[in-house]
């Protein structure tokens, strides 16, 4: 079964959404090696100034909707990964 490269990438991005029940943003990001500080810095971009300042500027903040994808050939997030073949030899 051949992957589709396009939904790979969309499972890797990172995401910021409006969350309407926690009044707040929500940021997702995929498994991967330092996939969370990637999440954290976004979290360093989408503060609380920042969503005040767009309030208090008549911007409707439920609209928010941001995500990034990461390059095609990068090897830090699980789903791109190159399967490794395990050097263990079962005993018979």
């Amino acid at each position: 079964m051949k992957k589709d490269k396009k939904n790979i990438n969309k499972k890797q991005e990172i995401k910021v959404v409006w969350n309407k029940q926690n009044g707040d943003v929500t940021i997702t990001w995929p498994l991967g090696v330092g996939t969370y500080s990637d999440a954290y810095l976004m979290n360093s971009i989408f503060n609380e100034f920042i969503l005040n300042e767009f309030d208090r500027r008549d911007y409707d903040l439920s609209t928010i909707k941001f995500s990034i994808s990461p390059k095609k050939k990068s090897d830090r997030f699980s789903s791109t990964r190159k399967k490794r073949k395990s050097g263990f030899q079962g005993v018979n």
